[in-house]
């Protein structure tokens, strides 16, 4: 083991966490399921060099038609500086009479860490963002994978 993030305390069911570079910098981004009362967040933690432990720098709190999120699962960033988010929906998507997942998008921030550890319930910052919803109404979406196809076969 490299590293152990976050340093101390915990995270509440952290999902699909990726490490993308962007802006010159590695980013931890992870779909924190249970970040907030009452629904999840996105957690961002970066670094300069991914062997290092990376610095917690938010949970980013939906905000607009797309909040609150319910079960988050899945995040990606693209090199556009798009958040794509994957809700499995109310219930964990599971059991329910009407499928209530969606595919959300949102504007990457621009955010540096502010010395806390990220710890759910001890140490945490939380930044408004705004989310668009995309697709409503799949059952029980777990993680978006984003790919372009290959011509000239």
């Amino acid at each position: 083991r490299v590293w152990v993030y976050p340093p101390e305390g915990n995270l509440d069911v952290p999902h699909g966490a990726v490490f993308r570079y962007f802006r010159d910098q590695w980013w931890l981004l992870y779909a924190h399921t249970r970040g907030a009362d009452g629904g999840s967040t996105v957690g961002l933690a970066v670094t300069d060099d991914p062997t290092r432990p990376p610095a917690y720098v938010a949970d980013l709190l939906p905000t607009g038609p797309g909040a609150p999120l319910d079960f988050l699962r899945g995040v990606e960033l693209t090199a556009d500086g798009t958040l794509w988010l994957v809700d499995s929906g109310v219930g964990n998507g599971v059991g329910t009479m009407t499928p209530t997942g969606r595919l959300l998008r949102a504007t990457f921030p621009d955010l540096a860490p502010r010395g806390a550890s990220g710890a759910v319930d001890r140490d945490q910052v939380f930044v408004d963002q705004g989310v668009e919803v995309l697709t409503g109404g799949l059952d029980n979406p777990f993680e978006g994978w984003l790919w372009t196809p290959t011509f000239g076969y």
